[in-house]
């Protein structure tokens, strides 16, 4: 009798102390176990990493190995980028250079010719479509000659021969009259093709963000879920010694130890579940990040609630001011309009205008110099009308590139609405949740006193006390689900709620 009575008390002690536990502010266990390995044989034991949300989401971003391929990718783009400017404006400097020995030999001479030539050329192509050139040449010769008389050496001569350095300079410019300039449109296209780029690598840091913070609040319910199973495992052993007890003391029915052996086991095998399934969630956390699976972590952040105010149509005309693949989609219209006027032109007359000037250096009182100026024109007026049917096609690709703009503007909207729907949701769970929980405190209260006065079974208590630990579990899950939420919708609006609205 008095082992019945020691552990009847044993057990409501506890139980209080589990329900007073619990009566505060949900809280999250943060320590991450390493793997199923019992930590009271780790000597020494290793110590625990911190990891915040934002030190998290830096590290992905920095280390990741999908985030590295991503910015690998986007800085392949920018060489391209930087290559094409320059092969539209910057200039090019060559130079060549020669040199030869000739022999002629004959019965009366033996003739040896030593000469070299070397020139440096310049070629500068301007934005407005005028291309300038330059040359600076020269060469130079020596002949030793031998003079031979059977067989024999009679004379030795030396001859020097220099061609003076000569210069000449020709630009030539295409005239936008029938024409425009497809130099200058392809310096837009290119810049245009680069903020596309740029946009899209934007986007898929958003993206990568999204997934890291996703990921970061898995890892915190997991945790959770599991410490509360652990907490439910412990009342249901210690209702099964109590049920035992009591049964073995003939103070209850075989069936109530029965129901407390299978309550034990049920509650066992969500333990193991829960922890399998935690240690799935930070396998992938750690992974993703590169941190050895041996390692331990400590996620030191917590979830953040604030009170939602946002407006449906502010969020909606933000968004399509600042979604990156938005504005791409009307990048593309641009290029599509640039595209069918190059179409346009292509059969129409084209009318270039040059001139050239050539100088070298004087060898006598003269100064000979060339001056030239030409204009030429070619028109390809006739091609079976096939450039008819690419203007046709450019057209349709214009006007489907309008409509897929115009997709992608209402699909934005409707996006931004489910997702704002989706957090006004969430918000308004967690605003009626207070109250929810505040009658589980007092039916926990009512339950423990009714088992005191002998009106409750122990098992009544422990069950008030699970439902809380359960309420206390789902706080968590809106939590979680209020900050994936307003992380969604941030990445939806392009931009994150707190930076788009301060």
């Amino acid at each position: 009798m008095l082992k019945v009575k020691f552990i009847l008390q044993t057990g409501l002690l506890i139980a209080c102390g589990v329900s007073s536990l619990y009566s505060k502010e949900p809280t999250v266990p943060n320590s991450v176990p390493d793997s199923n390995v019992d930590v009271s044989t780790m000597v020494p034991a290793i110590p625990a990493t911190p990891i915040s949300l934002s030190e998290y989401v830096e590290s992905v971003i920095n280390r990741s190995l999908n985030a590295l391929n991503t910015k690998s990718s986007f800085q392949g783009t920018t060489y391209s980028y930087k290559g094409t400017r320059r092969d539209l404006t910057a200039p090019r400097l060559s130079v060549t250079g020669s040199s030869s020995r000739t022999r002629s030999k004959a019965a009366t001479s033996d003739a040896i010719t030593d000469s070299a030539s070397s020139s440096l050329s310049l070629s500068q192509p301007f934005l407005w479509g005028g291309d300038l050139s330059g040359t600076a040449s020269g060469s130079t010769s020596r002949t030793y000659t031998d003079t031979l008389s059977n067989g024999a050496l009679t004379s030795s001569a030396t001859s020097f021969d220099r061609n003076s350095p000569s210069l000449s300079l020709s630009y030539r410019q295409a005239l936008p009259i029938f024409i425009g300039i497809q130099r200058s449109r392809s310096w837009r296209k290119n810049n245009l093709g680069y903020r596309i780029s740029t946009n899209s690598f934007d986007r898929d840091l958003q993206s990568i963000d999204l997934d890291a913070r996703s990921l970061y609040y898995d890892a915190l319910v997991s945790l959770a879920k599991t410490a509360v199973e652990k907490e439910k495992l412990k009342s249901s052993k210690i209702l099964l010694s109590i049920s035992k007890a009591l049964v073995e003391a003939g103070k209850s029915a075989p069936v109530e130890l029965t129901r407390a052996q299978i309550s034990y086991k049920l509650d066992e095998r969500r333990v193991r579940n829960a922890e399998v399934s935690t240690q799935q969630t930070l396998t992938s956390f750690k992974n993703l990040v590169l941190i050895p699976d041996d390692v331990p972590v400590e996620l030191t952040s917590k979830m953040q609630y604030a009170p939602t105010k946002l407006s449906l149509k502010d969020l909606q005309e933000y968004a399509l001011q600042r979604r990156l693949d938005f504005q791409n989609s009307k990048i593309n219209v641009t290029l599509s309009e640039i595209s069918l006027k190059e179409s346009k032109e292509t059969n129409r007359p084209v009318l270039s205008a040059g001139a050239s000037y050539k100088i070298d250096a004087p060898t006598s009182l003269d100064r000979p110099e060339t001056w030239e100026a030409n204009a030429s024109l070619s028109w390809s007026f006739f091609d079976s009308r096939i450039n008819a049917l690419r203007v046709k096609q450019q057209k349709i690709s214009l006007e489907n590139t309008k409509r897929q703009l115009e997709l992608q503007r209402r699909g934005i909207l409707v996006e931004v609405q489910n997702g704002y729907l989706e957090l006004m949701r969430t918000d308004e769970q967690i605003a009626d949740f207070s109250e929810t929980r505040k009658q589980a405190e007092d039916n926990v209260a009512a339950v423990r006193l009714r088992y005191e006065r002998g009106l409750d079974r122990l098992i009544d208590v422990f069950d008030a006390e699970n439902k809380l630990r359960e309420l206390d579990l789902e706080y968590l899950n809106l939590l979680v689900s209020f900050n994936k939420a307003r992380d969604k919708l941030g990445f939806l609006i392009g931009t994150k709620i707190e930076e788009a609205f301060k």
